[in-house]
């Protein structure tokens, strides 16, 4: 006859097996669920306290890659009172320039480990009027996944329209590569202006160009503007394609380097405007808030007839 005690550590190890079977198997569904539901394809839209901004005849647009805010620093997780340190350092940053639009990418809006939303902490300490969030990856298992994609900051009305998957999207396994641009409206001068966040391929410089390729084919009719990291240089097939458009008006003859942020050494971060917009200035903000430097650019916008 078996000692109880030996009968008590089979259950306990039976019990243990259940529940890691039970665990892997409700990961299975999850990343499933991920892979084949279409979810990710709609913007979330959300409106904080302030009132939008009153019509100019400028438009400010500000593009910044804020790298997950090196959440997984020296392969621990960061604590969530750093990173909420950090975005509101960021804000302030984005306070000072004053922008009407802001295209974010490498943001993340859930983190089990971190439970930070990082557009609605930045959008509400800026005293933007909307935020959008286009989804470009999320891993994990319920209770333990993250979340994070492109996003705009708004101080104009603003709506989602849809979130584009991009060419060279690996396996739901293997999120790292996927990439989608985030597509909304704003209301600039009285019209809804197509305004797109993005953030390209950075490994696969003949998949960035077909990214840029797709962009092009399935752009809106009329004024179309694009801001975010490129993952490309401006003399790169990329720039070129997307310049070769004639969708877009050229960039500033001298375009500073964005990254690096601490020794930057090339231009990845663009503002691309509808053609016949003018340029009045663009800065590549000096700050090592992100490993890359935020991008801002003014245009004059054209007289509505």
């Amino acid at each position: 006859m078996e000692a109880p005690l030996a009968q008590r550590s089979r259950r306990r190890w039976r019990r243990a097996g259940a529940t890691v079977a039970f665990v892997v198997a409700l990961g299975c569904l999850a990343f499933v669920l991920n892979a084949t539901w279409p979810t990710w394809k709609q913007p979330w839209v959300r409106v904080h306290a302030s009132p939008p901004a009153v019509e100019s005849r400028e438009l400010r647009v500000l593009a910044f890659n804020l790298q997950k805010l090196d959440l997984f620093r020296g392969g621990s997780v960061r604590s969530p009172e750093e990173v909420r340190a950090q975005l509101d350092e960021i804000a302030a940053l984005i306070r000072a320039h004053d922008p009407h639009l802001v295209a974010l990418s490498e943001v993340v809006v859930e983190c089990a480990l971190c439970p930070v939303d990082q557009v609605e902490h930045l959008a509400r300490a800026t005293g933007m009027h909307q935020s959008a969030f286009g989804e470009q990856f999320d891993f994990g298992v319920p209770g333990c996944a993250i979340r994070g994609g492109n996003a705009l900051l708004s101080r104009l009305p603003l709506r989602g329209v849809r979130n584009e998957q991009l060419s060279g999207g690996a396996s739901f396994l293997w999120p790292a590569n996927n990439r989608r641009a985030l597509w909304c409206e704003a209301l600039v001068a009285g019209r809804w202006l197509p305004v797109g966040s993005l953030h390209l391929d950075s490994f696969d410089p003949q998949n960035n160009l077909r990214q840029a390729e797709q962009l092009v084919a399935g752009l809106p009719e009329g004024s179309v503007l694009l801001a975010g990291d490129f993952n490309a240089r401006p003399e790169s097939a990329t720039l070129e394609r997307l310049l070769g458009s004639k969708r877009f008006a050229a960039p500033a003859a001298e375009l500073p380097p964005s990254f690096p942020a601490r020794d930057p050494d090339r231009r990845l971060d663009y503002v691309l405007a509808p053609r016949g917009w003018r340029l009045v200035r663009e800065q590549v903000i000096s700050s090592t808030l992100s490993d890359h430097r935020p991008v801002i650019a003014t245009f004059a916008l054209p007289a509505t007839r």
